[in-house]
């Protein structure tokens, strides 16, 4: 799991500053220095922390019209954050509907932090 998602990584040039020491050892630190190259962790993200509560509660495919609506946000905004997040997320055609990728990753996004301070001020469940 962790080549495949790191190999296509390396491949774009996401890792072109680092070197081959300092590449994440395992599939959690890889969505680690992800989470951290997308600075989710700052106020300014804490739109994409509540679209991501919600896939991550949902547990199931879900459209970005719906996510747009739950989330009282914009579907723009919506659809800009999940086409940021393609090797992490599964898009279900025709409907284009949206689920977390791997139940590892979600469970690595239950344990964020900022993720659970949203889903409990936005009452998230």
């Amino acid at each position: 799991m962790y080549l495949y998602y790191v190999l296509p990584s390396i491949a774009r040039g996401d890792y072109q500053d680092l070197s081959l020491e300092e590449l994440p050892e395992k599939l959690q630190g890889y969505y680690e220095q992800h989470w951290k190259q997308m600075k989710m962790d700052t106020p300014d993200k804490r739109t994409n922390a509540i679209i991501l509560c919600v896939l991550v509660e949902v547990g199931k495919p879900i459209s970005c019209e719906s996510i747009a609506r739950i989330t009282g946000r914009d579907e723009y905004d919506v659809l800009e954050l999940l086409n940021k997040w393609p090797e992490f997320l599964r898009k279900q055609n025709p409907k284009d509907y949206y689920s977390i990728y791997h139940q590892s990753f979600a469970d690595f996004l239950r344990n964020q932090p900022s993720l659970k301070r949203e889903k409990k001020n936005n009452n998230i469940d």
